[in-house]
């Protein structure tokens, strides 16, 4: 009996560190899960950008022309790992957070200002961490392919914000994506989102 309670206490003491009154773990890790949906090709066309017609194949669907672009555009530039390091602990009025690459930890006071999560840096400036609540938290990383209108050349930038047509077109050297009416003139970006629970 004696070693079935030394057993039985560290297991409860676990699980009572573990969970919370409402179900929610206070701790986010990175779910190997990102939603990478928001994929997008502009082409230039009279009046301005367009999303690019894809072909339907034999069922009608156009899945296997939009994978293979994707495939070719974005494989090799988007990171599925970005955020594998990342973690926040809620602990009453703080959080423990450890940034994407687990270089740096803060632990600080948090709070929620229009569905982003920020932590007090230096005792005044907030850092944002993640959008979302204390059930489900995401970061966005956008990637944007495009001609450099000073090189020439195939570029590719980062962000750390949601892309739209008019920002890339702008990346891109136009004005926005109304001056695009060349059909070739391409910009693509993909919006990924990356989930912790």
């Amino acid at each position: 009996m004696k070693k079935l309670l030394y057993f039985i206490f560290p297991v409860m003491v676990a699980f009572a560190a573990c969970g919370s009154d409402d179900g929610i773990s206070p701790l986010k890790r990175w779910t190997g899960t990102n939603d990478i949906s928001d994929f997008q090709v502009y082409i230039g066309a009279t009046g301005g950008a367009i999303p690019i017609p894809y072909p339907p194949d034999t069922t009608g669907s156009i899945d296997s022309a939009r994978n293979a672009l994707y495939t070719r555009k974005m494989n090799s530039v988007y990171n599925v790992n970005l955020f594998r390091e990342m973690s926040v602990y809620f602990n009453e009025d703080k959080i423990t957070y450890v940034d994407s690459l687990g270089y740096y930890k803060i632990v600080s006071n948090y709070h929620f200002k229009d569905d982003s999560l920020f932590v007090l840096k230096g005792g005044n400036k907030d850092l944002f961490i993640a959008m979302g609540n204390m059930d489900t938290l995401y970061r966005i990383k956008g990637y944007a392919r495009y001609i450099s209108p000073k090189t020439g050349n195939d570029t590719i930038s980062y962000h750390d914000f949601p892309l739209t047509p008019d920002i890339v077109a702008k990346l891109a050297g136009f004005p926005g994506a109304a001056a695009m009416e060349s059909d070739n003139d391409t910009i693509v970006w993909l919006n990924a989102k990356y989930i912790f629970k």
